[in-house]
């Protein structure tokens, strides 16, 4: 595209062709920003490779191995010239106006600034436009369950979206939802990383990304976002568009022990966040809240309680009685 983009695109692909199709198609159809699209391949060996070197204007790293995602996204922002960056996985499928969505967003004028948004996706807080009894998540994880559509992407998304093509279904289901723009508490709160846009200037501000562990798998969505939170940035998950994600297809395709990388990931996290998630534990504790409610609303203090050792958890109980003013 000529002249600056406005935001750089930066895709990771890991073997997975069909989902990389399926997102191409649709960021052609749908995307109207001026934009660039960078492509980081960790090592694919099914095709992948020759479908992206057949894309016309856009830059490609190809990587001899998997390096991980949060190296991907340091490769490919090396590279980026836009002002914003758009991070994505390859197992998205974006919909009409998303991006003019994410930027308007981006640039609404906030104090504090915006430096993260993302899109609504899979949740078990928004019902399915046809099946309003159900959320799209209870939806789209009978499907799964079902074992019928493996390998087929494109007909799993026809049938979740049932009785209407994909680009209705999106409007009907924004309409039948008409929830708000949600401001993140982070930490402990985060939005996923299959689908960010976030201020290029901020991040290298704070420092770009943080290697987790290995780097392979886990971790990274939520350290950035915890990062701009404590920096006083705001994070935002906007209602006015839809992306969806087949969530967890790569790490399924390559056989990667998800569960592994990912509590490998959240061990460094949780060592380097452990006083700020302690203090925020403790806050939590003293408005009244109990641990049970607290684990149950937040992902990732459910894993932090699980990660301190059961006497650190207990001292922090303890604190938690005495700061709101009950008995031992």
């Amino acid at each position: 595209m000529k002249g600056t983009p406005l935001v750089s695109i930066i895709l990771k692909t890991w073997n997975g062709i069909v989902w990389t199709k399926l997102f191409l198609e649709s960021l052609n159809r749908f995307t109207n920003v001026s934009h660039e699209l960078i492509v980081v391949d960790n090592g694919s060996t099914d095709g992948t490779i020759e479908l992206l070197q057949e894309l016309k204007n856009a830059k490609l790293i190809l990587n001899p191995q998997n390096r991980g995602c949060i190296f991907a996204n340091i490769q490919g922002i090396e590279q980026s010239q836009g002002r914003y960056l758009c991070l994505v996985d390859n197992d998205i499928v974006v919909s009409q106006n998303w991006l003019d969505t994410l930027v308007a967003e981006m640039q609404c004028h906030s104090t504090p600034p915006i430096g993260i948004v993302a899109p609504l996706q899979l949740s078990k807080t928004l019902v399915h436009p046809y099946l309003p009894n159900l959320s799209i998540r209870d939806v789209w994880d009978q499907l799964t369950r079902s074992g019928n559509y493996k390998g087929d992407p494109k007909a799993m998304l026809d049938a979740f979206c049932y009785p209407f093509e994909y680009d209705q279904f999106v409007r009907d289901f924004l309409l039948k939802n008409r929830s708000s723009s949600s401001f993140l508490e982070c930490p402990p709160e985060f939005v996923g990383g299959s689908c960010i846009l976030v201020d290029k200037n901020i991040l290298n501000q704070l420092g770009g990304f943080l290697h987790l562990a290995n780097g392979l798998y886990g971790g990274d969505d939520v350290e950035i976002c915890w990062r701009f939170g404590q920096a006083g940035y705001k994070v935002v998950r906007t209602a006015k568009t839809y992306v969806h994600h087949f969530k967890h297809s790569s790490v399924t395709e390559n056989n990667l022990d998800r569960n592994f990388h990912n509590w490998q990931s959240c061990e460094v996290l949780f060592a380097h966040w452990k006083d700020e998630l302690v203090k925020i534990l403790l806050h939590k504790l003293s408005l009244g809240q109990n641990i049970i409610g607290i684990r149950s609303s937040f992902l990732m203090l459910d894993q932090f309680v699980e990660w301190l050792d059961p006497a650190e958890l207990n001292s922090i109980l303890e604190q938690g009685k005495i700061s709101r003013g009950d008995k031992i």
